[in-house]
């Protein structure tokens, strides 16, 4: 077996070592990611948002968590948006690569900001 020794002599599978500074290498891509990044419950919750979240829409990712991902966005842009996650929820088999949908979400201080999503429920 190829790995690292731990403290006890034992070694630890290369690809455990190999992961844990994957992990750590991910962790930092998704803090520092010029994008947002958001992870939303099947009930259209926000679940996770990436701290770039505050620099473009003025709220921090504490404040968005827990809201309907809805909740910030235009009237009018709303039911596109629904039943793009609806769709995505109800066949997450599904592929959902593509074009990016686009929305207007209500910056902290009142202006619009056009944001774009993609969606993906599950990567196989």
């Amino acid at each position: 077996m190829v790995g690292k020794k731990t403290k006890k002599g034992h070694s630890k599978p290369k690809d455990t070592v190999q992961g844990s500074a994957s992990d750590s290498q991910f962790q930092s891509l998704i803090e520092t990611a010029i994008d947002i990044l958001a992870v939303l419950n099947e009930d259209d919750t926000i679940r996770y948002l990436s701290p770039s979240v505050l620099r473009i829409t003025g709220y921090s990712p504490e404040e968005l968590i827990g809201q309907t991902a809805f909740a910030h966005m235009h009237e009018e842009d709303v039911d596109e948006q629904l039943t793009v996650f609806k769709a995505t929820v109800s066949n997450p088999d599904q592929a959902t690569h593509g074009l990016p949908h686009s929305f207007r979400f209500k910056h902290k201080d009142g202006h619009w900001v056009v944001l774009e999503s993609v969606k993906r429920l599950k990567q196989t």
